[in-house]
């Protein structure tokens, strides 16, 4: 490949991959270049504990990325513009994995999507780029918050008129874990609630490439992050922009800052789709990212319209807190009902109940109503997103225990 073009590709591949690996939770964003979506018309969702998911839930968005901006700042005199595509994300998975010397259940969350931009001009060739991206998640399902993430990219470039000088820009994966977990959400969720964060991220380059050698070293991050929710009603900015997706009315918008005070991010959190429904960025580097909500096929509900309407769905475990306020290092009660509609018989279930902070995990039986009765030390731990309402929020989970059988369905709720 002649030098300007193999330089050309080396640009066109570093921008790509940083399309995709800022969509992790550290995101931030340039209010300068964006305003703040206004308080809009909807519903207040009043407060909002955390969501269950199941295997096979799964979201799809529309998305656009705008990298042009990123291209030019390094000095490669380049046209790039919009980039669109739909991702697909799906919840492939509920295990137990090792995080911050605890064991937690966490679900893993794949999003995948297929990419192609024509009109792309650099260094005066011109062609199209195609992208297959992959990208796979772990939540912790107590509240959501990622232990780590796996993004894949494999990334060619097709020069107008000489396919024979294809090339394979890229076929890499970036790792990267946090430590405390990052906590976007600090659930349950209410409007004007405020909380902080503070998590090291750890990045690890792999794979292959021509154009991008050698890869960056292994990184680490620190960064606190103040999050609040600032609005609730349907997702909407200020210029009348809202979601494809036809529900949502009663969402939360949540706005972050820096340890600096400096604007850092916003997201549309909508609990009927147990998601966010409309995340959009525009960082200092100048590259702009925006996600909204399309389509939602959730497994096991009725009455679905995945455009509009998640139908309606019963928990298979609900877990019942005695309180969900309380003072520390004292005991709790705790019931966890089984639905009819996930189990047959409801009774003689083994049920398995943790309380991950403290290295608790409890087992019992369901009795013939359906329920199991726990007791649960509340312990004195606090948790990453400290809050001026509250010492800790910490997720108490249910499973049916996996010594008896494999269970793709949890419960949740926040003490």
């Amino acid at each position: 490949m002649r030098p300007n073009l193999r330089r050309a590709a080396s640009a066109i591949s570093l921008v790509v991959l940083l399309c995709f690996s800022v969509q992790t939770p550290m995101l931030t964003v340039d209010f300068e270049h964006e305003k703040t979506p206004a308080r809009s018309a909807g519903g207040d969702p009043g407060v909002s504990d955390v969501p269950t998911w199941r295997v096979g839930d799964k979201w799809v968005y529309s998305g656009t990325f705008d990298p042009t901006l990123l291209v030019t700042d390094t000095g490669v005199e380049a046209t790039v513009g919009e980039i669109y595509g739909d991702t697909t994300m799906e919840v492939l998975d509920i295990s137990e994995r090792s995080v911050d010397n605890m064991s937690v259940l966490a679900y893993t969350l794949k999003s995948s999507a297929n990419f192609d931009k024509s009109g792309v001009s650099l260094e005066g060739f011109g062609g199209n780029v195609y992208i297959t991206y992959s990208q796979t998640e772990y939540l912790r399902v107590s509240d959501l918050a990622s232990l780590r993430s796996d993004l894949d990219m494999y990334i060619r470039f097709v020069p107008y008129g000489i396919s024979s000088l294809t090339q394979i820009l890229g076929d890499i994966t970036i790792s990267t874990t946090y430590s405390p977990v990052s906590e976007t959400y600090d659930f349950p969720l209410r409007l004007n609630e405020q909380w902080t964060t503070t998590t090291t991220s750890s990045a690890q380059w792999s794979g292959s490439s021509d154009y991008i050698t050698p890869f960056p070293v292994p990184t680490s991050d620190t960064n606190s992050t103040t999050w609040e929710v600032t609005s609730v009603g349907k997702p909407r900015n200020s210029f009348g922009q809202t979601i494809g997706y036809g529900g949502c009315n009663s969402s939360y918008e949540l706005q972050s800052v820096n340890s600096a005070g400096a604007p850092t991010g916003y997201r549309w959190y909508c609990p009927e789709v147990s998601n966010y429904a409309w995340l959009h960025t525009s960082d200092d580097i100048g590259l702009t990212i925006d996600f909204r909500l399309k389509r939602y096929m959730p497994v096991g509900a009725s009455g679905v319209d995945e455009y509009s309407n998640p139908g309606s769905r019963d928990e298979c475990l609900v877990v019942d807190l005695e309180n969900s306020i309380t003072a520390l290092n004292t005991p709790l009660g705790v019931w966890v009902n089984a639905s009819n509609s996930c189990f047959n018989p409801t009774s003689g279930l083994p049920i398995e109940l943790r309380h991950e902070t403290t290295s608790s995990v409890l087992t019992g039986t369901t009795a013939a109503n359906g329920s199991a009765f726990f007791t649960i030390q509340v312990g004195q731990e606090k948790d990453s997103s400290a809050s001026l309402l509250d010492w800790a929020s910490h997720g108490i989970v249910a499973r049916i225990d996996p010594a008896s059988q494999s269970t793709t369905t949890v419960g949740a709720s926040t003490l």
